[in-house]
């Protein structure tokens, strides 16, 4: 579904460990660098991240994948190291640098209304 000729976000990725925690950003249809660069369209401010780490594309069909373009240490997907162009799936880990990311779909407006202003605001309990 397009709404104003944009094509719709399927995927989101969200940061649980790293200096991002608490992070959400969608991810577009295309071809993102992942990395601490300040023209990385997925930025974190990970010292361990090479400025352009890694390329994720988000294809027309759905599809997720992730290519390491640069650093010291491999990806690791889901605990194993990626090789190549890899796929990712809804839920899937990734590690990279000091971060831990998720990568599946976006959330829903009742729980983006709880991301106010890079706070992650959370119900009591």
């Amino acid at each position: 579904m397009e709404i104003s000729g944009h094509p719709t976000t399927r995927w989101a990725c969200t940061w649980h460990a790293g200096p991002d925690a608490g992070a959400c950003r969608p991810i577009a249809p295309g071809r993102h660098v992942l990395g601490r660069a300040t023209s990385a369209a997925v930025r974190a401010d990970d010292p361990a991240l090479e400025p352009h780490e890694a390329l994720i594309e988000a294809r027309p069909d759905g599809a997720l994948m992730i290519t390491q373009l640069t650093g010291r240490s491999p990806i690791r997907i889901d605990g194993v190291a990626a090789s190549g162009t890899t796929a990712l799936t809804p839920g899937s880990w990734v590690e990279v640098g000091n971060s831990l990311l998720s990568f599946g779909p976006p959330p829903t407006a009742a729980i983006a209304a709880h991301v106010q202003a890079g706070a992650l605001l959370r119900s009591p309990r």
